[in-house]
């Protein structure tokens, strides 16, 4: 069964790159796309066997089997070969040979090495020391790097998810802002394109001025070398290459300019068609939708600043107070922590899915215009690295969060000596300055 689904998770993470995630985006090393749907498939089986923990699926020692399998592939890839193979290609562009790519590449890993032990140094990750090398060591500084990195994400998306849902945040676009930017961008690019006729013109003006020089050259005459001096003197300071380069400076400017003017436009397109999905059905469900994120999200931010200010423990999420106010209400008798405590992953996961798939295309974007078709490899790498370090982080916090019957046999069997209280006090530390952050950014860019 855990090997039958790691094939489909494969596939499905395979289908998910090449049809979603990059279908715009130029990756040509297989290799790579390997990396990102292995890194997928073991994160996703990582949920699986908490799924399996929580039902009682499957031989208890099976489970602790492929639990220390999975754990052991997911660490020594996000640890070792993820980014061997990143420094790999990095190297490999500056145009080494193979045998010194390889040499190169291994010294970075040393270094980054050292710099990713280092990291776990300031923090109380173990209740025990295990020594230089253990299960342990790796995945608790793993943790550390994936447990930020959710915190970022979900203070994004705390606020971010109430602001795109909410209608009374939408902006209102007139058809005249929009047609007065689009006449401005097609009065730029037919500037931009008298500007490269002339470059070209110039540039075959300065060809022919080159071949007919360089015949003169080929003079015998002492008169046709004395000709082809003063030319050649008065040439040089009527020389258009300067025209050349003042002129492709020009076309530079405005390119940036139909750029800005372009994404412009683009957005207030895209608020135009917010603004028209939100009269419908759907869109109404949405903005409520948007207004129980944002009362959930105060009260996560909120409690997750009296966390660190006065040094509280987890206690009752709202799901759960809210779940047991309303079955002492009407008398029903079901598993309160159980049904909670899933309806609140549900919660978190729609909430973090939307801001992992808005940062995901922000970040894309940044790299599609800033990087080559060669770095758009170390682009998947970077994320399948994020990824896998978010999932086992994700797993560490699942750890102190769900039921101790759950948990006990099998993670606390294999990572025992993980200080797992620290992750939650890491995700609130990290999480209160994201949300507030991204809460100025959006009144900044609404401004």
């Amino acid at each position: 069964v855990f090997v039958l689904s790691f094939v489909l998770f494969f596939l499905f993470g395979w289908f998910y790159f090449m049809k979603i995630l990059f279908r715009d985006y130029e990756v040509k090393k297989v290799f790579v796309q390997l990396s990102f749907s292995v890194t997928f498939a073991l994160s996703l089986t990582l949920f699986e066997l908490i799924f399996f923990e929580i039902v009682d699926f499957m031989d208890r020692e099976w489970r602790y089997r492929f639990w220390e399998i999975d754990l052991i592939l997911m660490s020594v890839n996000l640890i070792l070969f993820l980014p061997y193979y990143q420094f790999y290609l990095l190297v490999l562009a500056y145009g080494f040979s193979k045998r010194k790519t390889l040499f190169l590449s291994f010294v970075l890993l040393l270094l980054y090495l050292f710099l990713f032990w280092k990291i776990g140094d300031p923090f109380p990750i173990l209740k025990e020391y295990r020594g230089i090398v253990s299960l342990e060591m790796g995945i608790g500084r793993i943790g550390i790097v994936g447990c930020t990195v959710m915190a970022l994400l979900s203070g994004y998306g705390a606020v971010n998810v109430p602001y795109s849902y909410i209608s009374y945040f939408l902006k209102p676009v007139k058809d005249i802002t929009i047609q007065k930017l689009e006449r401005q961008f097609n009065h730029s690019l037919d500037k931009i394109l008298n500007k490269r006729k002339r470059i070209v013109m110039l540039k075959r003006q300065l060809s022919r001025r080159t071949s007919s020089y360089s015949l003169g050259d080929n003079g015998q005459s002492k008169f046709g070398s004395l000709r082809w001096f003063l030319s050649f003197f008065y040439w040089n300071r009527q020389s258009p290459i300067d025209d050349i380069n003042h002129l492709e400076r020009e076309v530079k400017e405005l390119e940036d300019l139909n750029r800005d003017l372009f994404l412009q436009i683009h957005e207030l397109k895209l608020e135009k068609l917010r603004i028209k999905f939100s009269t419908t059905l759907q869109g109404k469900f949405y903005n409520w939708l948007g207004y129980f994120f944002s009362i959930y999200c105060i009260y996560k931010i909120f409690m997750s600043t009296l966390n660190i200010v006065f040094d509280r423990k987890h206690g009752l999420d709202p799901v759960s107070r809210g779940l047991d106010i309303a079955l002492r209400y009407f008398h029903i008798q079901i598993d309160v922590p159980f049904w909670s405590q899933h309806i609140s992953f549900l919660l978190v996961g729609l909430m973090t899915a939307s801001s992992i798939r808005g940062f995901l295309n922000q970040i894309l974007k940044v790299f599609h215009e800033y990087s080559s078709s060669l770095s758009s490899n170390n682009i998947v790498l970077i994320l399948a690295q994020v990824m896998g370090m978010y999932f086992i982080s994700s797993v560490l916090m699942m750890r102190t969060s769900m039921p101790e019957i759950y948990t006990r046999f099998i993670v606390t069997k294999i990572l025992g000596d993980i200080e797992f209280s620290f992750y939650h006090r890491w995700f609130d530390f990290i999480f209160i300055p994201s949300s507030i952050f991204t809460m100025f950014l959006l009144l900044f860019q609404s401004k």
